[in-house]
């Protein structure tokens, strides 16, 4: 063009969208996003959004609020396989390690559900069902209406529609309505996204994610007063980082977490008080306990009685179990420093 050779290219960005010969090039989407994301979540950190300064529930608040967006632009009108979904959880997970710590390898699913961050594919059901729903409730004299009613079976729209859970039942819902609402009614999608992320933690066999609580809040060890070793603990027995991977015991045998039931390296006196009988097969004991903690402070005296004597001295003993795994996990002679008043943080909070 005008004496200029133009360069063939395999690939074009149009509004930060790569588009190949066959249309969206989801692939190249894919690691462009991490790439980007990754950039902004290291900003991020650089502020104070890691495990040394920043609150947690405030960093998760900080890549809600401003590095999530970057993974979610365009992901309404993407098509993806199981292959790229799990890039698309991948580039999530890299971001959350940044804020709690850990290896490259560490699985933050328990962590999601912890800090009340969904899955990057429920977020991508979200988002499509918005535009699709959109999409079939604009004016008849719109232009997309009039391309979406000249698109086969087989076109990207069509087949995301037919892979979306949330949009199946948001439609199911509403057109057995006697009045079904001409715009998107985001009560009930909220509702049914609340729903489908309960069954993902009521359903899931992994033991980890079934020691979470499936009320979509924040996780009560966020909440609660603690030390910060106290909390950085209970966080690393939540995560399963702590005993994390099998080694030698003190006691001769190999660390796990129902090794710890048994360790004669735990004193005996500690499990008195917490009930291991009553806690279902395969939930923790430790984790049973950690799912009752109190969301809120108690306001009347006899609120504030009852929970004192439900946390006195469980939560105490709790802790000290998890300060003797700690000591066994390093691995070395030298113990740790004596640590007093032990959980007194949450019985001045319910007293207070």
């Amino acid at each position: 063009m005008y004496g200029e050779i133009i360069p063939p290219y395999t690939t074009v960005t149009y509004l930060g969208i790569p588009f190949n010969q066959h249309g969206i090039d989801s692939q190249q989407f894919l690691e462009h996003t991490h790439t980007s994301t990754l950039n902004s979540m290291h900003a991020i950190t650089r502020i104070g959004a890691r495990p040394s300064a920043f609150s947690i529930p405030l960093s998760a608040k900080l890549y809600t609020t401003f590095i999530r967006p970057k993974i979610e632009y365009g992901l309404a009108i993407l098509n993806f396989n199981k292959r790229q979904i799990t890039r698309l959880e991948r580039i999530q997970d890299d971001c959350l390690r940044l804020i709690v710590g850990g290896k490259s390898t560490s699985s933050m699913k328990a962590f999601r559900i912890m800090i009340n961050v969904p899955t990057m594919e429920t977020r991508w059901y979200t988002l499509n069902t918005r535009y699709l729903v959109r999409l079939t409730t604009l004016p008849t004299t719109s232009l997309v209406h009039h391309i979406h009613q000249h698109l086969d079976r087989y076109h990207r729209i069509t087949l995301l529609s037919k892979k979306n859970p949330i949009y199946t039942q948001y439609i199911t819902q509403t057109s057995n309505q006697p009045n079904p609402p001409t715009t998107l009614d985001t009560s009930i999608l909220k509702n049914i996204v609340n729903t489908y992320r309960r069954q993902l933690i009521t359903t899931s066999t992994e033991i980890m994610i079934q020691a979470c609580s499936s009320t979509l809040t924040l996780d009560p060890i966020f909440i609660i007063p603690m030390t910060r070793k106290e909390r950085r603990r209970v966080l690393r027995w939540r995560l399963n980082w702590l005993p994390g991977r099998k080694q030698q015991c003190h006691c001769g045998g190999e660390t796990s977490r129902y090794h710890l039931l048994t360790c004669p390296a735990i004193p005996p006196s500690l499990w008195q008080h917490i009930p291991i009988h009553q806690a279902p097969h395969q939930i923790h004991p430790i984790d049973r306990i950690i799912q009752q903690l109190p969301l809120k402070k108690p306001i009347t005296a006899e609120d504030k009685l009852l929970l004192m004597q439900k946390w006195n001295p469980i939560w105490t003993d709790l802790l000290t179990i998890l300060f003797h795994l700690d000591e066994i996990c390093i691995q070395t002679q030298q113990r740790f420093e004596p640590e007093t008043d032990i959980g007194e943080l949450l019985y001045n909070w319910i007293q207070s």
